[in-house]
Order: structure tokens, then C-alpha cells, then sequence
């Protein structure tokens, strides 16, 4: 599944050839919250345990990237309030 990170602590221009897996997102959450794993204590090893915690994407000691806003076409007020069904990108 892909997946683009975006923080201020993700690597510039990085792209990642490691094989992630949906329970990174989970594994991440818990060492960065310090929760320990899910499964922690049940003698059985879970999706969290195994998968990395997208470890080559941060760099949590660079300084942080500044946010930068991308130039759209439609606010997203359109998209709330737009009159039909037809897609706007279609426009």
C-alpha cells in the first residue's frame, strides 16, 4: 500500500526501498507515545511487534522543515458546498 509521510521531521526528497507494513503505523505510534506494544506480556507475537516503526523515514534531530502551502485551484469551501455530483476535477 503506498504511503507519503509528511512532517516536519521526514527526510527531504526521501524515498523509502524498506518493506513496510500497515501495523508500522501502529509499532510508530507506540514507541513514540512510549506504550509499548499491544501484545507486550502474552507470549504471542503481534503485527505491531514485527513490523518496523518507519525508522528510515524521520530524522527527529534535523531542524524542522517549515510547512509549505501548495497552490490549488478550489478552496475547500467548494468541495462542501459543491451543487452535483459530477467530480470536480472533471471541471
Amino acid at each position: 500500500m503506498p504511503l507519503i509521510v509528511i512532517s516536519p521531521y521526514a527526510k527531504p526528497g526521501y524515498i523509502s526501498h524498506q518493506q513496510h507494513e500497515i501495523a508500522s503505523t501502529l509499532h510508530f505510534i507506540e514507541n513514540t507515545f512510549g506504550l509499548g506494544p499491544i501484545g507486550a506480556g502474552s507470549g504471542k507475537t503481534y503485527a505491531d511487534q514485527r513490523a518496523d516503526a518507519f525508522d528510515d523515514m524521520f530524522n527527529f534531530t534535523q531542524r524542522p522543515i517549515r510547512f509549505k502551502p501548495v497552490a490549488v485551484r478550489y478552496d475547500a469551501h467548494y468541495f462542501q458546498t459543491h451543487p452535483d455530483d459530477t467530480p470536480a476535477d472533471t471541471y
